[in-house]
Order: structure tokens, then sequence, then C-alpha cells
């Protein structure tokens, strides 16, 4: 009886221990939530890739030099739903959504 119970809680242990890089994908280290950016650019490219979708989009800045951007958002799954739902295409057309989108370097 007690080599089962140590069997069960040391399993246990050991899933709680491998499950940690599971969660690590989601981390938002790298936005700065308390200062958003907006922008305007031109969708050039979507890529329904997974985990997530990533929108290219060419921005102008204040001297009329294009910067290449990219926006990450949601999964395929919620992008296409969301595209079906307002009928949109997405390339060539003006957004000002950017709020999590990082600049090409």
């Amino acid at each position: 009886m007690k080599s089962k119970l140590f069997a069960v809680l040391a399993a246990g242990v050991v899933l709680f221990l491998v499950s940690g890089p599971l969660f690590a994908h989601h981390g938002g280290a790298q936005y700065d939530a308390k200062h958003p950016v907006t922008v305007t650019g031109t969708v050039t490219e979507f890529l329904f890739t997974n985990p997530h979708v990533q929108i290219h989009f060419d921005v102008k800045d204040d001297n009329g030099s294009v910067e290449k951007w990219i926006a990450e958002t949601a999964s395929p799954q919620a992008v296409q739903l969301w595209l079906e739902r307002e009928d949109l295409e997405g390339r060539g057309q003006d957004h000002g959504d950017g709020s999590a989108a990082q600049r090409r370097e």
C-alpha cells in the first residue's frame, strides 16, 4: 500500500515538474502594457502559423520612410473566425491597431 502511494505521489511530482515549460510560452515580459503604441500601416502579409498569427505591415514615419512592423495576434483559428465575421481580407488595407507590434530589425 505504501509503495503504491509513493508511486502515485512520485508520478504527480514528476508531472508537475515537467509541466512548467508548457506555461512559459505565454510570458508577457516583452510587452509594455502600460505604454501601448498605436500605429497605422498597410498590411503586406498574413502568416497563419501556430501558435500565433503574424501580421506584417509597413508603417510610414514622420519623414515618410517606411518601417517594417510585425504584430503577433491570437491563434490561426481565432483570427480566421475574426476575418470571416468582419469580412476582411486584410492585405493592402490600412489598420490602426498595432499595440502588440514590434519593429522588424
